[in-house]
């Protein structure tokens, strides 16, 4: 998979439910599944103090706020 990719979630999803992992391996839909622990929030301010980012979804956080209300227009 090329960065291009990655960015665009071709060829990769993101879950964090169990249960949905194990379905969609079991039904062909994924080939691989990965179940990951939880990124502490020490780390994230960590990384965030040093100018840095993290990896796409290593923050995925719930509840989720409504930004897209915000930033994307409805009309």
């Amino acid at each position: 998979m090329s960065t291009d990719d990655i960015a665009a979630k071709r060829g990769i999803g993101y879950t964090p439910n169990i249960g949905e992992v194990l379905h969609k391996l079991d039904v062909g839909e994924y080939q691989a599944g990965f179940v990951l622990r939880p990124t502490p929030i020490e780390q994230v301010r960590a990384v965030a103090a040093e100018g840095e980012t993290m990896p796409p979804k290593s923050t995925y956080f719930f509840p989720k706020l409504l930004t897209g209300i915000v930033f994307n227009p409805l009309a």
